[in-house]
């Protein structure tokens, strides 16, 4: 289960909105607590470093997840998950997104339908890589 603030998911709906018709992307910070449950405390938005398909795939930097991961350690959190819009499709994801993901990692992402941010879903990878579940997402405040 992951716990993200309204507004919050609201930075991650505009981000996406702004990317549109791109993909948007960034990375989430919080905890992980002893009730089974990760808590977003920020979303940080990141370029979108890939240079083709950008309409359908996204590309963090290695510096950019070591910069988020420093600022993370700094306030006491740790990186736990990323966000990425999908511009004219749903917030499921894709194959694209099953071979570059992580396990360990909450994957927030947001459906942007001609350019208005819509449905909003969180992914968790299986340790087998084999496909992703979907996490319960609970909005707070």
């Amino acid at each position: 289960m992951i716990s993200v603030p309204s507004l919050i998911l609201e930075k991650i709906q505009a981000h996406g909105k702004k990317a549109y018709p791109e993909e948007g992307c960034g990375a989430l910070i919080g905890k992980d607590e002893e009730d089974d449950r990760r808590y977003v405390k920020e979303a940080i938005p990141l370029k979108n470093r890939i240079s083709e398909s950008r309409h359908n795939r996204y590309v963090i930097d290695a510096r950019d997840v070591t910069s988020v991961e420093k600022k993370a350690h700094d306030q006491g959190l740790e990186l736990v998950g990323f966000f990425h819009s999908h511009p004219n499709a749903p917030a499921l994801p894709s194959q694209f997104d099953l071979e570059h993901s992580w396990p360990w990692y909450s994957y927030v992402i947001v459906s942007v339908l001609n350019g208005n941010p819509g449905d909003i879903e969180s992914w968790k990878l299986k340790s087998d890589r084999s496909k992703f579940d979907k996490e319960e997402l609970v909005r707070t405040g």
